[in-house]
């Protein structure tokens, strides 16, 4: 008896290997589906560009909250690198994208190319190259140092580079003194751990083998700044078997959901 095939498209093809409930692979389909159905409609433009790409968001922005468009958004990146995997595309935007502005995830280049200064956006992205503020040096001598000498520093790297990438922020802070660096580096944060933080920062900076500039500026170790961090941190609280006793006879007492009536 002779059999009729029907040739899968290649959208069919990627949810199959996907290997997903059917409901899904539905969605799945019919989003792939508009999709590919919106290239040819480009006049100018009919190839699978970023250009492509931030056409469709828009389009689709006025038909889905970004909530919704998000997940989409990731569904085409990952169905086209696996075009391009196959061979079928050259390239995929969306991966080419997030490799030039250093984010694994497609949510954030999707917002970006949605915003009406979309380049602008999409440098903003970009991360800060590690210490590479006008200290950074200095930073990464010393954490070179620290490690070299056994420490993990791990703790105090992170510290550094936290500092590192405010300076970057603030460019009409370079040159100034150590105690106005961190001193304007604790203002931008708030409570009295964080401020502990950036004094700690402070702290490694003022021993480093290196000296930050001819004045050598110290930061001098306040205890009031560890007290303060230190009487506002979280203890931990042990319950007393009558309180754990009396949290379960309450908690017997709650009605069940199932039996409340929806």
């Amino acid at each position: 008896m002779p059999t009729s095939t029907s040739k899968k498209s290649p959208q069919q093809h990627f949810i199959q290997g996907l290997a997903v409930r059917s409901l899904t692979a539905k969605n799945y389909r019919k989003t792939l589906n508009g999709f590919q159905r919106f290239l040819p409609e480009q006049g100018v433009d009919k190839s699978v560009s970023q250009e492509t790409l931030r056409r469709w968001l828009e389009d689709r922005s006025r038909v889905w909250p970004f909530v919704k468009l998000a997940p989409r958004a990731r569904l085409v990146d990952r169905f086209l690198e696996w075009m391009a995997e196959k061979g079928t595309l050259a390239n995929n935007p969306f991966a080419e994208l997030r490799k030039e502005y250093g984010q694994q995830s497609t949510a954030p280049i999707a917002r970006a190319l949605l915003s009406p200064n979309f380049a602008d956006a999409l440098e903003a992205l970009r991360p800060a190259p590690r210490f590479g503020s006008f200290l950074g040096s200095v930073m990464r001598d010393h954490v070179a140092l620290m490690q070299t000498l056994g420490y993990r520093y791990d703790t105090q790297e992170e510290r550094l580079l936290r500092l590192d990438r405010f300076l970057q922020r603030k460019p009409e802070l370079t040159g100034q003194s150590l105690t106005v660096l961190i001193a304007e580096w604790a203002n931008t944060r708030s409570g009295p751990q964080q401020a502990f933080d950036c004094h700690l920062a402070g702290r490694i900076l003022t021993a480093a083998p290196a000296r930050i500039d001819p004045t050598n500026d110290k930061v001098p170790w306040e205890k009031r700044i560890r007290q303060e961090a230190h009487q506002r941190h979280r203890q931990p609280y042990i319950f007393s078997e009558q309180e754990i006793q009396c949290l379960a006879e309450t908690a017997l007492r709650l009605p069940c959901p199932s039996q409340s009536g929806a």
